[in-house]
């Protein structure tokens, strides 16, 4: 009932720990990593997904000082979408402050800690098969789900995470599987997770093990 991915065998490190995603047959696929950076560049506030590529071109526009057209960009959506939450109020708070010269920059530190974490394959999996020495490498993490003690509410979080690792559409490996990459023990949360998955247009791969976005 754990959650998080474990890079293909034979897989460089330097792919998996930048963000960049694989296909089916184990080959870098670099599109998908820049359509994402492209699009926070371009989009702000307003993507759906970030990564570090996107992240680190927006603080590089604000050391140079052409970034007003995004912070205008961003206090509007900040706006437009205002929820009263403690969150939601500092965000806004930073855009403004972007205004301020090189002070702008320092509106995209929770976003680059945010991606060099996120970009860390996920591996989901049975408990007993995710503690086992050896199952998470270096450029993997576990989903951080802290025990709640309510069934209801740990799905809840559970799912949350899930979705937003699923945003960065990097491949999320399945550690419980059999000797010959098929999928097992198909119960509890991890059953839930993986019907998350599929129906949200992800597949399977028996070979590399991995879960890969439609």
């Amino acid at each position: 009932m754990l959650y998080g991915p474990i890079a293909t065998a034979g897989t460089p490190d330097w792919i998996s720990s930048f963000g960049i995603s694989l296909t089916p047959g184990g080959a870098p696929d670099f599109s998908g990593y820049l359509q994402t950076a492209y699009n926070q560049l371009i989009l702000g506030n307003y993507s759906q997904e970030t990564n570090l590529l996107g992240t680190s071109a927006q603080i590089g526009t604000s050391l140079i000082g052409v970034d007003l057209p995004g912070d205008i960009r961003d206090v509007t959506f900040d706006i437009t979408n205002y929820q009263f939450t403690w969150s939601h109020n500092f965000q806004l708070a930073t855009d403004v402050v972007a205004f301020l010269p090189v002070i702008g920059a320092l509106k995209y530190a929770d976003e680059a800690a945010s991606a060099v974490k996120i970009e860390k394959t996920v591996v989901i999996g049975k408990m007993k098969d995710l503690v086992k020495p050896g199952t998470i490498a270096k450029n993997e993490r576990l989903l951080e789900l802290p025990n709640l003690h309510n069934p209801k509410l740990n799905w809840q979080q559970n799912s949350s995470r899930l979705r937003e690792s699923m945003k960065t559409g990097l491949p999320i490996r399945d550690a419980s599987v059999n000797p010959f990459g098929q999928l097992r023990d198909n119960t509890g949360f991890l059953r839930a997770e993986r019907n998350l998955l599929e129906n949200h247009n992800w597949f399977y791969d028996s070979i590399t093990t991995h879960w890969y976005k439609k």
